[in-house]
């Protein structure tokens, strides 16, 4: 505790943060750009993170630290703007966030919210992810920033001895980040043994991971999984097989660590930005259907197959998924349904394939929102994943609560697109208007935004049930009412009831 309403101290040296301007909460204070690892620059590109360096006096923490390098952001109109990372770009990016109510000793509840992206773009400092709606909930927010595509999940391991985990790093990062907030929350409002770790996307696929790492044992008591949950990451030989064709781009022999610590890191994101215009069936093999090749390398296996054999270390969990969040990615055509992708990640092939159209074909229509094999790949994606985690986590006698976020915006025909409902939880609506369109439902966000603090805050939503696999209730997140729904009972403007996609997808495991 300190006499300065707006300095913290870190075990590595004080930080200013700035007054935030809010009636409400008159004593908040944002923490912008604290160093929670030192650059992963030179050397220690391809190593894991290492403690910043110490500082004497009072570090400025204003201004949100570099983005990790990625691709442009982008000025057009529409969903893309919207979901576009500002800020400068640098390799020295390991920079986290802290809002707090204020700097006293009250142990307020903590919240850690790890950005998505498809593990290539994106940043803690996004303006959809200010902290200032989560402040008058009484809550300690961070956000953080870690190592992406080439930089974060290139693995090197078969040929550098040195960089055994260098597949792996951007998971590395979080698991710092996470460290830091354990040791040092506490010197900025919060309550390092009330930690709940959230995410989105890429964010909560790694969470997914970080439930089935022994590191990260202790280091959160909660976990909310937004869109991604514990079925990916890359095994050793489809990630050694982007490596390969990596350096093979840079013109880099494998094992040369000097040399590829040498290059611009402007040369290997454009490497990178090649490499994921290839043909991804070739590059990622029974893979393939993920079309993200810089993932995090999983020799022990997909993180959902570790907590089932009971070697995880599982919380209680909040899960769910977008109804129609395909949409996303084919308009404009990002990721277009692929027949050739789903055949190759399937058990059965193409013939598994046509079972399931068949199986979908009888599923109540979604007014067009989505082709039928645009809605398998999304529950391949994201609603199986969702509930197979709620399944396991329950079964090893932890709670699990599951929704389902149904409002359709009106922007580009999306419907319950992805990424739609981060806006809502977060309350930047203003900030995502190319997204959520003008005239979004306020009401929707604060009910969402009172449900994930309370979850935070006692491990449980008032009202909604918990998940049981005989009875699998999820909560239906839409403009009118956030209700109750049998997953065999969904209208038909949105994904039919997982209770049945579920099983369709039973038959082929």
């Amino acid at each position: 505790m300190t006499t300065d309403p707006c300095v913290a101290r870190t075990d590595r040296g004080a930080v200013r943060g700035l007054p935030i301007p809010a009636p409400a909460v008159p004593r908040a204070v944002v923490f912008r750009g604290v160093p929670y690892a030192a650059p992963p620059t030179g050397a220690r590109r391809y190593r894991p993170p290492q403690p910043p360096a110490r500082w004497n006096g009072i570090r400025p923490a204003t201004d949100f630290g570099p983005v990790a390098p990625q691709s442009p952001a982008s000025d057009e109109p529409g969903p893309s703007r919207a979901l576009a990372t500002p800020g400068r770009r640098d390799e020295d990016c390991l920079y986290l966030n802290v809002w707090t109510p204020a700097l006293d000793d009250r142990p307020r509840p903590v919240m850690v919210w790890i950005h998505g992206g498809s593990f290539e773009v994106g940043a803690g400092s996004d303006p959809l992810y200010d902290g200032q709606a989560l402040l008058t909930d009484g809550v300690v927010l961070v956000t953080v920033n870690y190592r992406l595509n080439a930089f974060g999940f290139l693995n090197l391991a078969g040929d550098d001895p040195g960089a055994a985990e260098s597949g792996y790093l951007g998971i590395l990062d979080q698991l710092a980040a996470l460290d830091w907030v354990r040791r040092n929350i506490a010197g900025f409002g919060g309550d390092p043994g009330q930690v709940t770790v959230f995410g989105e996307s890429a964010g909560a696929m790694s969470i997914g991971i970080l439930l089935a790492d022994p590191r990260a044992r202790g280091l959160f008591q909660r976990a909310i999984l937004q869109s991604g949950a514990a079925h990916h990451g890359l095994r050793p030989e489809n990630s050694q097989r982007v490596a390969r064709r990596l350096l093979e781009l840079l013109a880099v022999r494998p094992g040369d660590d000097e040399t590829l610590c040498d290059l611009p890191a402007a040369r290997i994101l454009a490497a990178a930005e090649t490499l994921a215009g290839q043909d991804p069936a070739d590059l990622l093999g029974d893979q393939a259907q993920t079309r993200m090749p810089f993932q995090p390398t999983l020799p022990a296996g997909l993180p959902i197959d570790v907590l089932a054999a009971g070697r995880g270390h599982p919380v209680d969990v909040l899960v769910g998924t977008c109804a129609h969040e395909w949409s996303l990615f084919t308009q404009p055509a990002w990721w277009a349904p692929d027949r050739s992708l789903l055949a190759r990640s399937l058990p059965g092939g193409r013939p598994a394939v046509d079972a399931l159209l068949d199986g979908y074909a009888a599923l109540p229509s979604e007014g067009g929102r989505q082709s039928l094999l645009a809605r398998i790949e999304q529950d391949l994606m994201f609603t199986v994943p969702a509930h197979r985690l709620a399944q396991v986590v329950r079964a090893s006698g932890h709670t699990a609560l599951v929704y389902r976020f149904a409002w359709p915006t009106p922007v580009a025909a999306l419907g319950a697109c992805h990424v739609l409902d981060v806006p809502f939880v977060f309350g930047t609506l203003t900030a995502a208007s190319d997204l959520v369109g003008t005239n979004p439902p306020v009401g929707l966000a604060e009910t969402m935004r009172a449900a994930w603090v309370a979850f935070a805050r006692d491990g449980h939503v008032p009202g909604w049930p918990a998940y049981e696999p005989d009875d699998p209730a999820e909560v239906v997140l839409d403009s009118a009412t956030t209700s109750m729904a049998g997953l065999d009972d969904a209208g038909p403007a949105i994904t039919a009831g997982p209770g049945r996609i579920l099983a369709l997808w039973a038959t082929l495991t």
